[in-house]
């Protein structure tokens, strides 16, 4: 079936672009850390200005701890959490994500406050100052240093649809375009992108999930996922279906998996709701997935990653991070390559203790 669906999507490739070479299938050609590598990093559009942080050096004058205490990486993996508080609140949930998952998942943990209040910052880092590995810093005062804002080319603010505030806005801008490329340039391998109103009941997580994708050679994984609206995604299919066109790219099997048809003729949006024609719209919940930074930084994955910032689709409209990120997911992952991970978890409709209660 998939071999069928590759084939018919090969075939009208071919027909609309003509000859010019065979079909690019670069599902596995990593991203290093190559000369040209760093060149196109550089002067990417998702990549940060001159000032973004490019070391540890440069960030360690970032953090904000009322123990001042210095940043140092330790682990492999960072976990990075944005929040606007009330800080009193989010102190509770992150000592429960210290007792209850970062005990058996050792990782930096880096909170990072957007609500422009310096007192209150300052307040959640002496809250969390105890904990050996959290790390908080303030968004709004390390804006430009961070790559924090509004792209320059959808500032104007007629360009939006729906009622998502400009903080949403950036901050799916900002997990798309700017956070893989900081932990990476930190020096970590792993980055798990986690809401602050996340919550892992006891007895917590047993298993070393960072451990388990190293292990398992997984590039992404999440806590669940599920079928967005249809009005959250339109437009999104059909810059995918541009970006193999004309890349001439062949992407996973698992993308037409969630076509109809199961072959490029279906990588459309789904305009009704209905489900007779289009991309399914299945992707990871943002609040709680892992990537694999190696992965992520791939040329064929950055490259798609460009053309979405490029669009502005991400902004303008409810595609955020989680359905471009799930559209990511389906055309440069296999089967075998990604994880639904199952521990005690509650975050909005996702909640562990009804999944026990329904088997």
């Amino acid at each position: 079936m998939a071999d069928d669906a590759r084939e018919e999507s090969q075939r009208l490739i071919a027909a609309a672009v003509g000859p010019g070479g065979p079909v690019q299938t670069q599902l596995h050609r990593r991203h290093h850390t190559s000369r040209l590598s760093q060149q196109r990093s550089a002067s990417s559009s998702t990549s940060t200005s001159a000032s973004f942080v490019s070391s540890p050096a440069d960030f360690a004058p970032l953090v904000a701890n009322a123990n001042a205490k210095p940043y140092s990486r330790k682990h492999d993996a960072a976990v990075v959490i944005l929040t606007m508080g009330p800080w009193q609140q989010r102190c509770e949930t992150l000592r429960e994500l210290q007792d209850n998952f970062v005990k058996t998942n050792p990782a930096d943990v880096f909170v990072f406050t957007v609500a422009g209040d310096g007192e209150a910052t300052r307040s959640l880092a002496e809250c969390l100052g105890a904990l050996p590995d959290f790390y908080v810093v303030d968004m709004i005062e390390n804006a430009d240093a961070l790559g924090w804002g509004t792209p320059d080319h959808l500032k104007d603010r007629r360009l939006w649809g729906g009622p998502w505030t400009e903080g949403y806005r950036r901050m799916g801008h900002w997990r798309l375009t700017k956070q893989f490329a900081l932990f990476r340039n930190l020096g970590y391998r792993y980055a798990l992108q986690v809401d602050d109103d996340s919550e892992f009941p006891s007895p917590g997580v047993s298993e070393n999930l960072f451990e388990i994708m190293k292990r398992d050679k997984l590039k992404i994984g999440g806590r669940a996922s599920f079928p967005e609206g249809h009005h959250v995604a339109v437009g999104l299919p059909e810059l995918a279906r541009y970006f193999i066109v004309s890349e001439k790219f062949e992407p996973s099997p698992l993308l037409y998996s969630h076509c109809k048809p199961p072959n490029i003729e279906g990588l459309v949006s789904d305009l009704t709701g209905k489900g007779e024609r289009g991309w399914d719209r299945w992707m990871f919940y943002g609040n709680f997935v892992i990537f694999d930074l190696d992965w992520i930084h791939e040329e064929m994955v950055q490259r798609f990653i460009d053309l979405i910032a490029q669009s502005g689709g991400h902004f303008r409209f409810r595609w955020n991070e989680q359905a471009s990120l799930g559209m990511v997911w389906q055309m440069f992952v296999r089967e075998g390559e990604y994880r639904v991970f199952k521990f005690p978890y509650v975050h909005g409709v996702v909640d562990s203790r009804l999944e026990d209660l329904q088997g």
